[in-house]
């Protein structure tokens, strides 16, 4: 797995317990300090001043003010341990999502009671597609969830499959198409051995249009 990848398997999660290697691997990613915020440095200062005031390690925090992006970079990888990284992911998580599209996704009537909301991330490799879900039931035994992207002429893209027998929440999908031409999102409920082809059964559509 790239560097590239375990970070977007973390933004993808959002939380939960991450390791030394992966933070080492994910600070060390260039996508990772691709298009920052630029109030990222101040930012990140800030955070850490929070946490080591608690544990009264403020001493090593102001000189981080005078020094550069990549001398930032170098500290964090090297010095700063997993509770910093953790601390930066979670900074470049939320300026991510400052930054992504979102696109409210409508029940159809073989999900009523169901709701999402997907938002669109623009990385180097591809699009990713992270789907908040609610109220979505659980896909039967035989069957699995499957998301799409379609153009205005009615072609789809598969961008992943997932089933939601763990209790629902967050999915993250991916696109390898631009959602500048294939701006409709949709999931359906898909059978197991039926064939790559949508079934058709639609539960939950959004487009980037609306």
């Amino acid at each position: 797995m790239t560097p590239e990848e375990r970070l977007a398997r973390f933004l993808e999660a959002g939380d939960g317990e991450v390791g030394a290697d992966f933070l080492t691997e994910a600070l060390a990613a260039e996508s990772t300090w691709e298009n920052p915020s630029p109030d990222i440095e101040d930012e990140v200062v800030r955070a850490i001043a929070g946490e080591a005031q608690t544990e009264g390690r403020l001493a090593v925090v102001e000189p981080l003010r005078s020094r550069s992006r990549s001398r930032l970079r170098g500290w964090f990888i090297g010095v700063a341990g997993v509770a910093a990284g953790a601390l930066l992911l979670a900074v470049i998580q939320v300026g991510m999502r400052d930054r992504g599209i979102r696109v409210v996704m409508a029940a159809t009537d073989l999900a009523p009671a169901a709701s999402a909301v997907a938002e669109i991330i623009e990385t180097r490799n591809g699009v990713l597609i992270r789907v908040e879900l609610s109220g979505l039931q659980s896909a039967p035994d035989g069957f699995f969830y499957q998301g799409w992207v379609r153009n205005g002429a009615g072609e789809q893209v598969s961008i992943g499959t997932f089933h939601m027998r763990g209790g629902g929440g967050r999915v993250g999908l991916w696109s390898g198409v631009s959602l500048d031409e294939y701006d409709t999102i949709s999931i359906t409920l898909q059978e197991e051995r039926a064939g790559p082809a949508s079934s058709g059964q639609v539960v939950l559509r959004g487009s980037l249009d609306t």
